[in-house]
């Protein structure tokens, strides 16, 4: 039996029906999760999962009591099943273009964005008064993307229709259907809760049945996505909360830098290392690193460059999901050679790559500044991208290193992590400009890399600022604080 701690038995014992719990990086939840469904081995559970390889791990280390599915798992069940024949992961501009028989680009993708908000919103029916809700739908075009978007849905409903349903789509369908769980389990634990779609939100929040739903706030990264915090909502106010603040995962040093970082967005919490000796270092000391490590990027044009510098990689949601073709396709637009350009829609906004620099020094897009700065560090970038996927590894053991996105190496740990410096500097940008939930993810997201490490962690000198330079942080602080009472 494993021990718990005050914290995690507090959760184990808890006699309500439903409790919300913060768990922050690496203190246990799975631990503690496991620990209540075997307490309550005479109830069925469904646990429910963020993604498809978190639900795998739980599957391996759950009591038999409990189902782990993802949300999309529980609908495709029910709905998805009988859309298999034309069921696909997206919907393609052409695709949406050639139903509504437009040709008309910029007016499809306001159709599909239009469609796309209705998938992942929690509303309970397709509304013109939806349609205004949605902000780059302009005025004039409501009634007519209201149509369109309405006939796309009834279309791909339809299982005889040759319009693709895609996974979103059945998920909405079965929420829609105001499903029941209680016909086949007795009760909901709900993982990740702080990154989930609304629609998932809606399905769990009208079940009748007890339910634990666990998530860590500060970990919110797919905002951009259109992800809400579950945790959060008024309906659930009001319900009794407890929190894991003790880290098995990291020691002191990373926990202290963790507990910093929050504390820039006014939280008290001091988080406490127990994963035994560790260390925080400066980026000087990489080279010194002769065994396997994990280099964590914010963008996908930085993981690319650190790839490019090894020998053999492992790529974290294999190498095919980092847009090597699109790094390329701007190679190719910065020579002035349109006719490798295989993703024309890729480079139609910009006059040339001077226009692109432009665009990227002026809007400050880490992704665009880190794509320039690739080409014009590797003169022979396509010639170098081959051979980058000739030497990309499956087994992760088999790598020299490891290579991430922050997005993608949360949840996951390795004993040694590189953060590199291509994150935002926070406190050397002109913050008012920003809208606070922008600062607030980008702190989120630094929050979730720094707590990927076990051991030894290496950070760029601008994250070392956020926790030890008090004039800026009482700043960004103040900034935020001000914000947020808005």
């Amino acid at each position: 039996m494993v021990s718990l701690t005050i914290e995690q038995q507090e959760i184990v014992d808890f006699q309500g029906e439903y409790l919300v719990v913060n768990a922050y990086a690496g203190t246990g939840k799975t631990t503690v999760l496991n620990a209540f469904a075997s307490k309550y081995s005479d109830k069925q559970w469904l646990y429910l999962a963020f993604n498809r390889a978190i639900r795998d791990e739980a599957q391996a280390s759950f009591p038999s009591n409990v189902e782990c599915l993802t949300s999309h798992q529980l609908a495709y069940r029910v709905v998805g099943k009988h859309y298999r024949s034309k069921l696909q992961n997206n919907l393609s501009l052409m695709e949406v273009a050639n139903e509504i028989k437009t040709t008309d680009w910029a007016y499809a993708a306001v159709v599909k964005r239009a469609l796309l908000y209705f998938l992942a919103s929690d509303s309970e029916q397709l509304s013109l008064e939806l349609m205004e809700a949605i902000p780059d739908v302009p005025k004039n075009l409501r009634g007519m993307v209201y149509h369109h978007v309405l006939m796309l849905w009834d279309n791909m409903t339809n299982e005889k229709h040759h319009f693709p349903m895609v996974h979103d789509g059945y998920l909405k369908l079965y929420q829609l259907l105001q499903p029941n769980v209680s016909s086949f389990c007795d009760g909901i634990l709900f993982d990740e809760a702080q990154d989930v779609n609304a629609v998932t939100r809606h399905i769990v929040l009208n079940q009748t049945v007890p339910w634990v739903m666990v998530g860590d706030k500060h970990q919110q990264i797919y905002r951009f996505r259109g992800a809400i915090n579950a945790m959060d909502h008024q309906s659930i106010c009001d319900v009794p909360r407890l929190a894991l603040t003790h880290s098995f995962r990291y020691g002191p040093n990373i926990a202290k830098l963790a507990s910093k970082l929050l504390q820039l967005k006014g939280d008290t919490v001091t988080l406490v290392g127990m994963g035994g000796k560790d260390s925080v270092d400066d980026l000087s000391k990489t080279k010194a690193i002769k065994k396997h490590h994990a280099i964590l990027h914010r963008t996908v044009a930085g993981v690319i460059d650190s790839a490019l510098q090894s020998v053999r990689c492992y790529w974290v949601g294999g190498i095919n999901n980092y847009r090597l073709e699109d790094i390329e396709d701007m190679f190719w637009f910065s020579v002035g050679s349109r006719s490798h350009i295989r993703n024309k829609r890729l480079v139609a906004p910009f006059r040339d790559f001077n226009h692109y620099r432009e665009v990227a020094k002026e809007g400050q897009d880490s992704e665009m500044l880190q794509t320039i700065k690739l080409i014009d560090k590797y003169p022979d970038l396509p010639q170098r991208l081959k051979q980058l996927r000739k030497q990309a590894v499956r087994e992760e053991s088999k790598a020299n290193i490891t290579v991430s996105t922050a997005h993608r190496a949360k949840g996951l740990e390795w004993p040694i992590v590189v953060i590199c410096d291509d994150f935002p500097h926070l406190l050397e940008e002109d913050v008012d400009k920003r809208d606070v939930l922008s600062l607030i993810d980008e702190i989120n997201l630094l929050y979730v890399a720094v707590t990927r490490s076990l051991q030894t962690l290496i950070i760029p000198d601008s994250i070392r600022q956020l926790t030890i330079n008090s004039k800026k942080r009482t700043e960004l602080q103040h900034f935020l604080t001000q914000l947020n009472q808005k």
